[in-house]
């Protein structure tokens, strides 16, 4: 038959292999009845169908709904799981990057875990942050901070975190630093460079201080604002342009 009738048997077998398994992720029971009764509407031949698009799509997946706090998928209850499926864990990974040779490949030394990593775009970065600044003119006058069309120009904090897992630290003493919320620095470090085609991060930063960091005295304001002491700038409730001028200290 060109269309044969669905078996009956094995469609009581599919369904119930999806409660199952969602009564093992899911021990509530929410996400099980809701494909219980998802089901239920579907007749023998709407059933087939689905399945057939199912395993013809690769992306369509049952989906397991969770709500934070009250429910959601653990190590423990996803270990369970493939071993319910019988999908192993950990497998050796084959290192194209390392050789590509197919008859001779390189695994590694010990069984690892594996798994999908689905990288999208977000709608947002995919339509409007997709371009870069090359210039730093267009800054915040109480952070120091490239702003307007310029503000993408600065670098991020996952950027910043990325360059301390490498231990970049010069590259975050100049990122952070004159290139930053330090005018002063950013001045001296300019005409250096124009003088000399090079600069020095360690002198620039030992000619210039604290008060050079217009973004941490701005939060020192803040704090101070609100009578909350801090040593982030200063040891007192004084800022920086009050103790230049000579202004008492809350300690003496």
């Amino acid at each position: 038959m060109a269309n044969p009738p669905i078996n009956l048997k094995k469609r009581k077998e599919a369904e119930k292999l999806v409660y199952d398994y969602f009564m093992i992720v899911d021990p509530s029971g929410k996400n099980s009845k809701k494909y219980k009764d998802f089901f239920a509407t579907m007749s023998d031949a709407k059933f087939k169908e689905f399945m057939e698009q199912m395993f013809d799509d690769f992306n369509m997946n049952y989906i397991l709904d969770i709500e934070d706090y009250q429910r959601g998928i653990t190590i423990e209850s996803a270990e369970k799981a493939l071993d319910f499926l019988g999908v192993p864990k950990e497998e050796y990974l084959i290192l194209p990057h390392k050789n590509m040779d197919v008859e001779n490949p390189i695994v590694t030394k010990h069984k690892v875990v594996v798994g999908y990593d689905i990288e999208l775009r977000m709608q947002q970065t995919n339509h409007k942050k997709n371009s870069a600044s090359i210039h730093i003119s267009e800054r915040s006058a109480t952070t120091g901070q490239v702003v307007g069309d310029d503000k993408n120009g600065r670098s991020s904090d996952q950027e910043n975190m990325a360059l301390v897992v490498l231990g970049a630290n010069k590259i975050l003493e100049e990122f952070n630093g004159f290139r930053a919320d330090g005018m002063a620095r950013k001045n001296e470090a300019y005409a250096d460079i124009a003088k000399t085609g090079v600069c020095s991060v360690d002198k620039v930063e030992q000619n210039h201080g604290i008060e050079d960091r217009t973004a941490l005295n701005t939060l020192d304001v803040f704090y101070t604002g609100m009578g909350i002491k801090t040593d982030i700038v200063t040891p007192d409730y004084l800022l920086v342009s009050t103790a230049k001028r000579g202004g008492a200290s809350d300690d003496n």
